[in-house]
């Protein structure tokens, strides 16, 4: 079905290019063209006594040559005629019968059987060539996938060729596609030099293709490597660089095609551009800086893909960094597109890069406490932080105090540092200490303070009831 839809289709085209087949040289045509200036000339109306075209003979040593004399009144009046516009034809005129139309019907038929009857090899190309060129294609696509990869892996114990081949196979097979097509439709159209330029435009427009896909594959392998030596290279570069590098290769995909194939004037349109760009310039004036902003925030290297930030009130974690926004998806799960020009006029705090994480909190024992009882307490919060594994035990080592007497409690403060910088993980240990810390302290009989206030009343002297209050 699909190939009748597709001879169906060439048929078409060719009908629609019959004419430019008919044409069967300048002979042709300038024959043609002197065949009507003559009918013209002879039905030129003229008075009497003027003849518009006069014939003189002449015998030479070939035979007899004969010189025609046209009259320029007479070629000057019939310019003007053909100078006004003819009528309309309208199917009152008497030309316009259906015998004339049948005519000109038989005429259009005859000469598309002689066009069949000439060319019907080059329509017979054009389909068995599409044919041929989509086997060809498979067939290798096939064998790649199947045995050569396979082979090659085997070889080699890597995926690196089929990353390759995933970035060039597409092009490869657009071009194949395209040079089965050229060489299928050259007979047909004549070797027509559009033809030609259209078809080394595509296949510069796959090769370009393939390096557009191949910058992500080494972006891939690079990073591959970076990770395997451990090198201190930031993944938003490594990003931006690929984005960067993919908009100046289509950029001069485009000039180099339409420049120097396609033979566009590429250089008066820059200049026609750079004239106008300056208006438009200040338009998108935000945008461009937008633009300059995402430069300065991946190489001043303020955070990286997967950071906790916390910015304009806004604290969550960065997912993206596009060339115009950057998005932050907060500890409630929404998701923020802050502006990068926004983005670096304000204050970051990259919570990601503390070295641990802190945590500070008192404990507030009642008045009741004896000292005893307090070093005691002292004694189990330096034990229960004794920890290495969670708690910071060297420069910044547990800090435990009996630090003020408050109005209403014995305060101790805490100071430690969690050896994680994963907030959830700290979470975890902070649950786990004070469980700890809750069950020693039952244990010792220590009594936690509360917010309280206690009043002492004095009962008052018979003797003093009477007297006003001083």
């Amino acid at each position: 079905m699909f190939w009748r839809k597709l001879f169906f289709f060439s048929l078409i085209f060719c009908f629609l290019w019959q004419p430019v087949w008919g044409v069967e040289g300048e002979d042709a045509a300038v024959s043609e063209e002197s065949k009507t200036l003559a009918e013209d000339l002879a039905e030129t109306p003229v008075q009497e006594g003027e003849k518009p075209i006069e014939a003189e003979a002449t015998p030479d040593e070939e035979g007899m040559s004969v010189t025609l004399k046209i009259d320029a009144d007479a070629v000057k009046q019939l310019q003007e005629t053909k100078a006004k516009p003819e009528p309309i034809l309208i199917l009152e005129d008497e030309n316009m019968d259906v015998g004339y139309l049948y005519q000109k019907f038989q005429g259009w038929w005859l000469s598309v059987q002689g066009f069949f009857a000439e060319h019907w090899r080059n329509l017979l190309t054009l389909p068995v060539g599409i044919l041929l060129t989509s086997l060809v294609v498979l067939l290798s696509h096939w064998f790649v996938r199947r045995f050569l990869l396979d082979w090659l892996f085997a070889t080699n114990k890597t995926d690196t060729i089929e990353h390759v081949y995933w970035a060039i196979g597409p092009p490869i097979r657009g071009m194949l596609w395209t040079t089965g097509i050229f060489f299928s439709a050259m007979p047909l159209l004549n070797g027509a030099p559009w033809l030609q330029r259209l078809f080394l435009a595509i296949i510069v427009s796959n090769v370009f293709w393939a390096i557009f896909r191949l910058i992500a594959v080494m972006e891939t392998l690079f990073l591959r490597y970076v990770e395997r030596k451990n090198l201190p290279i930031d993944l938003l570069i490594t990003t931006f660089l690929r984005k960067i590098s993919r908009i100046l290769l289509v950029l001069v995909a485009l000039f180099f095609i339409g420049q120097t194939i396609l033979g566009l004037n590429i250089t008066a349109l820059l200049a026609a551009a750079g004239i106008a760009g300056l208006a438009f310039a200040f338009a998108v004036k935000d945008i461009l800086a937008n633009f300059l902003s995402s430069f300065l925030l991946i190489f001043d290297r303020s955070f990286q893909i997967g950071d906790r930030i916390r910015t304009s009130n806004i604290d969550g974690v960065i997912e993206k960094v596009d060339l115009r926004s950057t998005r932050i998806r907060s500890l409630e799960g929404n998701v923020f597109s802050i502006p990068n020009g926004m983005l670096s006029n304000n204050i970051i705090e990259n919570v990601s890069w503390r070295p641990k994480i802190k945590y500070t909190f008192d404990l507030t024992l009642s008045y009741s406490t004896t000292p005893q009882k307090m070093r005691e307490a002292t004694e189990i919060l330096h034990r229960l932080t004794s920890n290495p594994g969670r708690f910071e035990q060297g420069e910044k080592k547990p800090q435990i105090f009996f630090t003020e007497f408050k109005d209403w409690a014995l305060n101790i403060n805490i100071i430690l540092w969690f050896n994680t910088t994963d907030w959830g993980i700290s979470q975890i240990w902070r649950h786990d200490l004070n469980l700890e810390i809750l069950e020693a302290f039952n244990q010792a009989g220590l009594e936690f303070a509360f917010p309280t206030s206690t009043v002492y009343m004095e009962s008052a002297e018979p003797e003093n009831l009477g007297n006003p209050i001083q």
